[in-house]
């Protein structure tokens, strides 16, 4: 049988979900770019998500993206500091920094 590594933030995502009981089905109704049968292949590890996707997906289960960058972030026992992130914000292009600072 062929392991499926899954994405350490889409399986933070899907206990995300499963704890608010929300539903795959559920999910894919809030969201305007996934699909129910995209979003089974991305919590599977068999679909990547996009930008766009993670976007929804995490509106619909109350998260930030940027929350959820830094949860990942300090799970995996990053040395990386809020300050850090801010510092190389400041290095991109203003049009890309604003989206940045609006996630």
């Amino acid at each position: 049988m062929k392991r499926v590594n899954i994405n350490p933030i889409i399986l933070f995502l899907i206990i995300k979900r499963k704890q608010m009981k929300i539903t795959q089905e559920t999910i894919a109704e809030q969201c305007n770019h996934i699909s129910i049968r995209t979003l089974q292949r991305i919590e599977q590890g068999k679909a990547q998500i996009d930008l766009q996707q993670l976007q929804e997906y995490c509106a619909a289960v109350n998260i930030s993206l940027f929350d959820l960058l830094a949860i990942q972030e300090k799970e995996s026992h990053s040395n990386v500091s809020d300050v850090d992130i801010l510092a190389i914000a400041k290095l991109l292009p203003r049009t890309v920094r604003y989206k940045f600072y609006k996630l």
